[in-house]
């Protein structure tokens, strides 16, 4: 979990610098056609023939899938480290606007989060004296909704553990030829996986289900891996079921 501390006092820097250098090692990446036309090529061009050449080309092609593999997954790498940098950085800024409004309103924010203002001055009979002391109230209750950045950071930090193991795989002796990719597609993952529910999901369930498709209204990558890991006919039958769901039965028992 993501204290507010550290929310508040981490800097960004090194994630960002990370994430770079993936993007640029993904973007100047020739090793594969460096051994197609280096090694493999050259091989052809020689017409080399017999046992030798057959145990050559196989190996070769091997270290080909394993350069292929290691492309994708630097690719899901950099994706991944690039989505939680913008969200972690997107949650120290809804911090920071938190903490002004603190400010602006005359309160004091601990470094654990808690937010404190004045007691009003006055009588407390006095309808004054009591309609500023609820206006401070909301203004507190305001803070800390906006606080709630640290549970965007949580949010974002839980995410990026599961797309850094989905892409690197559990296999210690080769590349993830099929890595998940960055939060986007962990979430849309976690999406179609409560989609699968039907109509075993909970209210709550389908209230986790229906933030992710809002948070991600706009987000191609997680459309594209929604759809793709449901597929068109498994999308309709589960929407189906879904209309199925304690919800339903709640409003209509024969429904």
């Amino acid at each position: 979990m993501v204290t507010f501390y550290e929310l508040h006092t981490t800097n960004l820097a090194a994630l960002d610098a990370l994430a770079s250098a993936f993007e640029r090692l993904v973007r100047r990446w020739d090793l594969g056609e460096s051994l197609d036309s280096g090694v493999l090529a050259t091989l052809r061009g020689a017409n080399w023939r017999g046992d030798a050449a057959s145990s050559a080309a196989t190996a070769i092609t091997g270290i080909r899938t394993q350069l292929d593999g290691a492309f994708d997954e630097a690719g899901a790498l950099a994706a991944a480290l690039r989505d939680a940098h913008t969200e972690f950085l997107g949650a120290q800024q809804d911090l920071a606007r938190a903490l002004q409004g603190a400010a602006d309103h005359a309160m004091t924010v601990d470094g654990d989060g808690t937010v404190h203002w004045a007691a009003p001055q006055g009588d407390p009979g006095d309808p004054q004296a009591t309609a500023r002391a609820k206006s401070a109230k909301q203004n507190a209750d305001l803070v800390n909704q906006a606080i709630a950045a640290v549970a965007r950071a949580t949010e974002a930090d839980k995410a990026l553990v599961t797309a850094l193991a989905a892409d690197t795989g559990s296999n210690t002796g080769a590349f993830n030829s099929s890595p998940l990719g960055g939060i986007s597609e962990v979430e849309a993952q976690k999406a179609a996986d409560l989609m699968r529910l039907g109509d075993k999901a909970t209210d709550a369930q389908l209230a986790q289900l229906d933030a992710l498709l809002q948070a991600h209204g706009t987000d191609p990558r997680f459309a594209s891996a929604f759809y793709t890991s449901l597929g068109p006919e498994g999308f309709l039958k589960d929407l189906g079921r879904l209309d199925q769901g304690p919800s339903c039965r709640a409003r209509a028992p024969d429904c």
